[in-house]
């Protein structure tokens, strides 16, 4: 998820929201990446470079879960774990297409433990969602709602005399972007709180069922 921050001169500063969600514990995983200063002006950090170091995390949160056997719902020989990654170009730089399942990428990681996997039947599959369907990625549906919380608080009467709030000269952009990624955490950890968006997985099934039903197949270019 990208937030834009409020206008600083004539710019407008974009915060990257990383989330991981699963439909029956919700927000599995959220970080925040303000953007940082470079020079005179604030960029944003978000890159090929932080999705490595995010999902490496990520990684060590699904082996705690695993260790934990919160991820078991029925007994079977071989349990899968399904990465749903989209077609972010931070992510291609780091998954390439003939990576099968992305166990090149994965191995590469500190977090990744094979001896772990082994020993709990498991397989850890990273897969691309199809091109151009928001519709079909749950965290589609958790960004829809982290803005409209966050546009909430921002415009709120508590927070909005502080986004406008004049400093002293060479301060407010740094105020502003503080202030505004502190908002954007506040309400990433409201999610986190929060039981899962059992609507909206609904919602996706259904927009699942329907691609299937008119195409025969879940991707829209190239059949399984």
């Amino acid at each position: 998820a990208v937030v834009k921050g409020i206008p600083c001169s004539n710019y407008q500063y974009k915060t990257t929201v990383s989330m991981t969600v699963e439909p029956a514990n919700g927000l599995v995983l959220g970080r925040v990446y303000p953007p940082e200063k470079r020079g005179r002006q604030y960029k944003g950090v978000w890159n090929g470079e932080k999705f490595k170091e995010y999902f490496n995390e990520l990684v060590g949160v699904i082996n705690d879960f695993i260790r934990q056997k919160k991820v078991f719902a029925k007994k079977k020989k071989v349990h899968e774990i399904f990465i749903l990654v989209d077609g972010a170009s931070e992510h291609t730089t780091n998954i390439q297409n003939k990576d099968k399942d992305g166990e090149e990428f994965l191995r590469k990681l500190s977090n990744y433990d094979q001896e772990l996997y082994d020993s709990s039947s498991i397989k850890m599959r990273v897969l691309k969602a199809s091109p151009n369907s928001p519709q079909l990625n749950l965290c589609e549906y958790y960004n829809r709602t982290l803005r409209l919380l966050v546009n909430r608080e921002r415009w709120g009467l508590v927070n909005q005399p502080v986004m406008i709030k004049v400093k002293k000269k060479g301060e407010n952009v740094a105020y502003r972007v503080k202030t505004f990624t502190d908002i954007i955490q506040e309400q990433v950890n409201v999610i986190a709180n929060r039981t899962p968006q059992l609507t909206s997985h609904i919602k996706m099934l259904e927009c699942l069922n329907d691609v299937i039903a008119r195409n025969g197949y879940l991707d829209y270019s190239i059949p399984n």
